[in-house]
């Protein structure tokens, strides 16, 4: 076997990179395409993630065999503030919802223990400063990475519960994704509410859409801390949201959902805790998607963490099948 050399990102490389991962992804590129978040990238794409992560050094590693390019891997060093401060070392996703982790090797050196060296060298590198775990995501349909990834101590788990972290919380855990094929009538559900008002949402809703964000969606790209502004300029005008529908109870917007129609992905920042378990969530969703019917969209994809085990037992209700799963490979470093 000839021996892989890994080294760390030099001005210039982002030509490299961006055609190592198009190589490397070109299966599930021409494959899942948009609906999964996999697109051919550019050079411009990888320097924004050296802006994202504010260091090139510490974020893009090359592989090369003979002087030839034939893999990198993109890492995220941050430390995390839980009931104890701890850092960890993720390699980043393709999506920023799912996708797998980029640890990406050109088809014809693949085999040639490209991926193992890559992980192995930012292991070696992090852990002296500080990294008390590494995560991998994978999809479980990658048996591949789930053989390599077991040789080199990750532990998979659905839910990974990590003491510094929380007690009560897992730190990471599995998420799915369930897709629906839109030519059957949607059935209503049991739990159909039909004193709310489902309607499309509106400029003025932001107060309230930012409180529901908030409250129900902290994950989200808003966060815990969202704003009127912030929802107003990057949700309630943004194009990348084909229909934004509320529920409102007695005047004010009590739940949310949304639909990317160039991706056929379901948005769920979800309804206020003191409205659920009444069917606002069941019905806000049984009229998005007759709605999605009566506009001529074919598919829907939703996505979920497996803590959300509420939003994935009305996927399956509504008959949502799924697909593909997200793994989280967890090594403890320290």
């Amino acid at each position: 076997m000839k021996t892989v050399k890994v080294r760390t990102f030099l001005d210039g490389d982002e030509k490299l990179i961006a055609h190592i991962h198009n190589m490397a992804f070109r299966e599930w590129i021409e494959s899942l395409g948009k609906e999964y978040d996999y697109r051919y990238i550019t050079p411009n794409d990888v320097l924004a993630w050296i802006k994202e992560n504010h260091s090139k050094h510490e974020s893009l590693w090359i592989a090369e065999i003979d002087g030839e390019v034939a893999g990198y891997t993109h890492c995220h060093f941050k430390e995390i503030h839980g009931k104890k401060d701890f850092k960890e070392l993720l390699f980043v996703p393709t999506s920023r919802d799912m996708g797998q982790s980029k640890i990406a090797v050109i088809p014809k050196y693949r085999c040639q223990g490209v991926a193992k060296a890559l992980i192995q060298k930012c292991l070696e590198h992090f852990e002296p400063l500080g990294a008390n775990l590494a995560v991998v995501l994978i999809y479980s349909d990658n048996k591949v990475a789930e053989k390599l990834l077991q040789q080199m101590d990750f532990v998979h788990q659905e839910l990974f519960y990590y003491k510094p972290y929380s007690d009560k919380k897992p730190w990471r855990y599995d998420s799915i994704y369930a897709e629906l094929y839109l030519d059957n009538p949607v059935k209503p559900p049991l739990r159909l509410n039909r004193v709310i008002k489902i309607r499309q949402a509106r400029e003025k809703d932001a107060n309230d859409i930012a409180e529901v964000f908030r409250k129900s969606a902290p994950w989200s790209p808003f966060g815990p801390n969202a704003s009127a502004d912030k929802v107003l300029q990057h949700y309630l005008k943004s194009t990348g949201y084909e229909i934004i529908l509320v529920a409102e109870y007695n005047g004010k917007v009590v739940g949310v959902m949304d639909f990317n129609g160039d991706t056929n992905r379901l948005g769920i920042p979800g309804v206020l805790p003191e409205y659920r378990k009444k069917g606002t969530g069941y019905t806000l969703f049984y009229y998005l998607l007759k709605y999605l019917q009566e506009k001529g969209f074919s598919k829907a994809i939703a996505d979920t963490g497996l803590i959300l085990s509420d939003a994935i037992r009305m996927y399956t209700q509504f008959g949502f099948k799924i697909i593909r799963r997200q793994q989280a490979w967890i090594k403890i470093l320290q």
